[in-house]
């Protein structure tokens, strides 16, 4: 009797009928080619474009909101110091979500290397 060989990606110890006679059950002939591995770079790189665009975009909605604020507050005939809470307040915003943003992709980066760099 011929030997079986696995289905490949199929659990351990395989299903029954998961293959016969050293041919994958259900093969009909045509192959698949599967392209290699880039080591999640690319995922990694969408991860932190899509995240900087994220905190920009977030910025600028701040930075937005504070400018309308302050031709809202200035029309209004409001005191300078209504103005400067405003800018101060959109000023502490974006320092705040900026920073979070790059010390999360920091720390994020520095367990991905220690990770990577151990030996098993």
């Amino acid at each position: 009797m011929p030997e079986e060989t696995p289905v490949p990606g199929a659990a351990p110890g395989g299903a029954p009928g998961a293959t016969v006679a050293g041919t994958p059950a259900g093969t009909t002939g045509r192959t698949t080619t599967v392209k290699p591995s880039d080591d999640g770079n690319s995922v990694e790189k969408t991860r932190a474009w899509t995240g900087l665009i994220a905190v920009v975009m977030g910025d600028l909605a701040i930075a937005l909101a504070a400018i309308l604020g302050v031709v809202a507050v200035k029309n209004d005939g409001a005191s300078s110091t209504m103005v400067v809470s405003i800018l101060s307040s959109a000023f502490t915003a974006v320092g705040t979500l900026t920073t979070a943003y790059f010390g999360i992709k920091a720390t994020a980066n520095t367990a991905k290397n220690s990770i990577a760099n151990q030996t098993p």
